[in-house]
């Protein structure tokens, strides 16, 4: 993982702090989602639950999982960790439960956070119906099999605001995709800020 260089050492700790942080939270989030709704339907049905009620700690908040994510990204720094996260992300990407969906996270996050590739541009689509427009990102053509016979099918990633990691996943006609010319940084910053900054 490459977090291009930036003056402020404590923005770039933090997004690295998130690289790391998110796609593993994420993958958790899911897991633990689907235990839940098992444990949800055995106490239906047997009146048992499998795990306890859980304890909640108010006043963790904000400035922890800031101070959390800076000291990750500072850790992300040292050689020895960054091996080891190498090793952690092969065991995750081999792993037969995550391994569809960790490696997965992992690139979707590092990409919104630390920038796309040159074959990834910003885009403006009509969503969710004509004469509605939004930011999206076009990440590439569509595979072979999914392509039309009449029209050539490209990839779209449209974001969610606040939260721009999550969002859809759509497949445009290439002549419905506008590129615009403002850099991922300004789309993410005005996807996050739902346009009041800009």
């Amino acid at each position: 993982m490459k977090i291009p260089h930036r003056p402020w050492f404590l923005k770039r700790w933090f997004i690295q702090g998130l690289v790391l942080t998110l796609p593993l939270a994420l993958t958790i989030t899911f897991f633990h989602w689907i235990v839940t709704k098992t444990d949800a339907g055995l106490a239906f049905l047997f009146g048992v639950s499998t795990f306890s009620n859980p304890v909640s700690f108010p006043g963790m908040g904000l400035v922890f999982v800031t101070v959390f994510l800076i000291l990750v990204g500072l850790l992300a720094e040292n050689v020895l960790i960054q091996q080891a996260i190498k090793l952690f992300n092969y065991l995750m990407a081999k792993a037969p439960i995550t391994k569809n969906i960790y490696p997965t996270l992992f690139k979707v996050v590092e990409t919104l956070l630390t920038g796309f590739d040159q074959n990834c541009k910003v885009v403006r689509i009509q969503y969710p119906r004509p004469g509605i427009y939004t930011l999206a990102f076009m990440t590439g053509s569509a595979i072979k099999d999914l392509q039309l016979p009449d029209q050539e099918l490209v990839n779209v990633f449209l974001p969610t605001s606040p939260i721009p990691t999550s969002g859809f996943y759509l497949l445009l006609p290439r002549q419905d995709v506008v590129e615009v010319p403002i850099s991922y940084q300004e789309a993410i910053k005005l996807i996050v800020s739902a346009g009041i900054t800009g």
